[in-house]
């Protein structure tokens, strides 16, 4: 089907590789879902973060990164707070458990990164760039 097929090849790489990385995580004892991976990269170096903010930065709909980080309020890995600087809007920051996740992450992240780009620049050095465009 080629490119007919693009898109559903693309999402199958997505899930296969999210996997992958779920499966990493909980092989180094860590309680943490990928998918709330959007949220957690951005909390790593900021004490916290305006849930609508995060969501623009991310280019993601706002109801996905609520989702996110209320799955993460029930593991105990970030809270929500009322903003007071913006009446109606919520802050997310990390809990101390989620600050120590997080470091650890970083390590796990920095290897996932690496693997991922020594996997791309093996086989399709522009692959990036090409999907940018």
């Amino acid at each position: 089907m080629g490119a007919f097929a693009f898109a559903s090849r693309l999402m199958r790489l997505s899930e296969r590789l999210k996997s992958e990385v779920s499966t990493v995580y909980h092989s180094c004892g860590m309680d943490f879902d990928d998918h709330w991976f959007l949220v957690g990269y951005m909390l790593k170096d900021q004490q916290s973060m305006a849930v609508s903010d995060m969501a623009s930065q991310l280019g993601v709909a706002r109801p996905r990164i609520t989702r996110m980080i209320e799955e993460m309020v029930t593991h105990g890995l970030v809270r929500l707070e009322s903003d007071p600087a913006e009446p109606g809007q919520k802050r997310v920051y990390l809990t101390d458990d989620g600050e120590e996740t997080v470091v650890e992450l970083r390590k796990v992240w920095q290897a996932v990164g690496e693997a991922t780009e020594e996997l791309i620049s093996e086989s399709h050095p522009e692959l990036l760039e090409a999907l940018t465009k």
